[in-house]
Formats: C-alpha cells, structure tokens, sequence
C-alpha cells in the first residue's frame, strides 16, 4: 500500500531527527571537555585595585620609592593603633619583615645557581650579611641611631655586590651582573624606604640623647666599660698563645679564633708573638669578645698576599674581615696589617 504522508509529514520528521542525531554524535566530546574542564584549576581572580589609608599615604610620600612604599604597606593592618608614633613605629617593624622576606628569598634563588664564582659567593656573603643586620635592626631596645646604622650597612651590601661585576670584562659575568642588579635593586629600594620611615620617626620626636652618635668626648665609645679601657692599656693575661715557633697554644691566629667558644660572655684574649704570619684571617660573627694583642710594631705582623691580579676581588682580599655586631675588643698593640674589613657595631683599635 503506497504512502499517503505528505511532503511537509516528512519535513517536520527530518527537523525532529536532526537534532537528536546531533546531540548523540556530539555528546561524547561534550562529556569529554567537561570531565577535563572539571580538573582544571579555577581562573585566579583579578586582584583589587590598591587602596591605602591617609596615614600610610602620608607616610610613603616621604620615601624616595613611594609607589613601592604602597605596595609594601598596603596590608599592614592599622586599625587597632590610634598614636601616630606608635602607628610609625608598627609600620617600621612591618616594611623591615617584608624586606628581610624578600632579602631572604633573594638569597636562596642566588644560592640555587650553583655558579662556582667567587663573586656570586661573596654575593651570598653579603646577603647573609643584610639579613642579619635587618633581624638586628628589629630587636629592641635599639635607639634611631643605630637602626639607620643597620639599615644603611645593610643597603651597602647590595651596593657591593653590584659593583663587584663592574670591573669584569667577562660577557657571561656582565650578564650576571645584571641579574644581580635586577634582584638586588628591589631591596636596596626597600631599605632605602625603611630609612626614610626612621628619619620620619626621629624628626617627630625631635632630637634626644638617644639619638647621638654613641662617644664621648674624650673619643671612647659610651659602650665600652671602665674596665675595657682599662684592657687597652694593660691587657689581661692571654687566653691562649698563638707563636710561629711552636711554643704556644697554636702557630696561627686563624686556629685560635676557631678554638674561641661562640657567644662568649668572657673575653677571649689571644696573645700573637712576633713574626709575620702569612694568614687571611676571618672572624665570624659569633665569636665575639675576642681580643687579639701584638707584640710590638715591626714585631707582629699580619700579611695577606691576596690580590686582583691573582684573582681575587677587592672583597675577598682583605688580610684581617671582622663579621661581628656585638661587643668586641680588638687591640692592635704595636701591631701592623695591611688591610682590614669590619662588619661590626661595637669594635675598637688601638695602637701605640
């Protein structure tokens, strides 16, 4: 029996089997995008726009790097702090904990290099060296004087690591250089911004007897006892004995620094008989209240014989590097060296 349906029968069939067709050839690919479209991370959303309060805005206008003040200060929360001295005060605090977070990240992505070049470990040195100083420059008490002091020694660093690829010819090492100067610049600029907060700071308050360089007139330093002026005149009896000839405790000064207890709250007197002594001689941070006294000039002498024809930087050069920041002694009694580098806050010499 033939057919009886009409044309437009068969269109409204085709319209309705053409979408279902569709949906089955596609719905494999659908499932597919969404089952992978589901494991993906979601979109990270735009950060807002910074705003910051009167008080930080006030505050960053003094800087030399404001919109970088911003960036650095615009989370610190304020709110609970009503003085604006002690608002200045948490600011302080918090722009140098943001500094050292980033001297320290710094530090670890330049250690990761694994360069065997003496000026990226100097590099290294001397942000070990900044870190230190920004962890000092927050432990109270500490007078404005000598944060700046920390802070600036600290902001040098960076300025020393920079310079050290200045005089290389190397295009490898020029390069370099500028990926120093590139990581480096960010927080010497920090610093830089959290000197400016402490310069505020001391101009609020007007100037106090906190506030002056630490002497006294007759040029000794107002930390140093009674009894340690006494030490640069008549020395205690030595610790231990360092002599080229074998008679006394060691036959370099560098054995006996590293023999010295870390930390220690006695004074470590190290007596150096006549001779030259051939040494580079480095003194860590932790051994503190050593007290090194020379035998007569002429008599005791320290030479280095590092230069920068044989290779080694201005910095690594010195005879005689002193890394300390607490109280120490160091007694130059007749008592000759070629160069010396000091990294030290509380540190005297004395020669007749």
């Amino acid at each position: 029996m033939e057919s009886s349906r009409s044309p437009s029968s068969w269109s409204v069939a085709l319209i309705t089997v053409i979408p279902v067709l569709l949906l089955l050839i596609l719905s494999p690919w659908l499932f597919s995008f969404h089952h992978h479209h589901h494991h993906y991370p979601p979109p990270q959303p735009q950060p807002p726009p910074l705003t910051v309060g009167p008080f930080i805005k006030n505050t960053c206008t003094n800087t030399l790097y404001p919109s970088l003040c911003f960036h650095t200060l615009s989370s610190i929360p304020l709110h609970h702090v009503h003085d604006n001295v002690t608002r200045l005060h948490h600011v302080l605090r918090f722009a140098i904990q943001k500094t050292l977070i980033r001297a320290t990240k710094c530090r670890s992505r330049i250690a990761a290099l694994t360069l065997n070049l003496q000026l990226v470990t100097n590099c290294i040195d001397l942000l070990d060296q900044t870190i230190y100083e920004l962890e000092e420059s927050m432990k109270p008490p500490l007078t404005y004087a000598a944060i700046k002091n920390l802070l600036s020694a600290a902001m040098t660093n960076e300025n020393t690591c920079i310079e050290g690829f200045s005089d290389s010819t190397h295009p490898q090492t020029r390069r370099l250089g500028r990926y120093f100067q590139k990581s480096l610049t960010p927080i010497m600029r920090m610093i830089s911004n959290c000197l400016a907060i402490v310069n505020h700071l001391d101009t609020l308050l007007g100037p106090t007897a906190t506030t002056r360089l630490l002497s006294h007139p007759d040029h000794v330093p107002s930390w140093m006892t009674a009894a340690d002026r006494r030490l640069m005149q008549t020395p205690p009896p030595p610790t231990v004995v360092v002599a080229l000839d074998g008679t006394g405790n060691f036959t370099t000064i560098g054995a006996a620094v590293a023999m010295a207890p870390n930390r220690s709250a006695l004074r470590y007197v190290i007596q150096i008989k006549a001779g030259v002594y051939n040494e580079n001689l480095v003194i860590p941070r932790q051994k503190i209240n050593i007290m090194l006294v020379g035998d007569g000039m002429n008599s005791t002498i320290i030479t280095g014989s590092r230069n920068f024809v044989d290779g080694y930087t201005t910095f690594t050069s010195a005879t005689l590097c002193m890394y300390l920041f607490d109280q120490f002694i160091y007694l130059y009694k007749n008592y000759v060296c070629m160069y010396f580098k000091m990294f030290c806050d509380k540190c005297s010499c004395y020669w007749e």
